[in-house]
């Protein structure tokens, strides 16, 4: 992937993991739709880390201070 053009675009690091526990448990507390469940968060994590399916693209620089991400 070229993220050439939008250089805080990347693709999830070991190092935002948890910005993107935080970033998941922000989503749930401002939606009534889905009740925030640390277990699958970090299933999800661990499968992208394990390169055993999914993809994790973030917004943010490397300094643990992300905007957004996309599980």
């Amino acid at each position: 992937m070229d993220f050439e053009n939008c250089k805080d675009v990347r693709l999830a690091t070991p190092e935002d993991i948890p910005d993107i526990i935080r970033l998941a448990k922000m989503a749930c507390e401002e939606s009534d739709l889905y009740n925030y469940d640390e277990r699958k968060v970090i299933e999800l994590i661990r499968l992208y880390f394990e390169g055993r399916g999914g993809i994790i693209g973030v917004i943010g620089n490397k300094n643990g201070n992300l905007s957004a991400c996309l599980v």
